[in-house]
């Protein structure tokens, strides 16, 4: 999602596709990526809690899968 900015306009956007993303990497058994793209997801999800809430749950599935203490 480079090049896409965080500004309102493209908020949903980005959001969106860091998703998208997300899910990409889980079906190829990348977590590494997938996670890199939901803490973004988290990120930009903070206006919106239903938003944020599902980031957080998809993330913690995916640091556990990575043996990563979620803190």
């Amino acid at each position: 999602m480079e090049g896409l900015p965080g500004d309102p306009p493209h908020t949903d956007t980005a959001f969106v596709g860091h998703q998208l993303l997300a899910a990409y990497a889980i079906q190829t058994a990348d977590p590494e990526r997938a996670a890199r793209s939901l803490r973004s997801a988290v990120q930009l999800a903070k206006a919106s809690p239903t938003d944020e809430v599902e980031s957080r749950i998809a993330l913690a599935s995916v640091l556990v899968a990575l043996d990563t203490p979620i803190a």
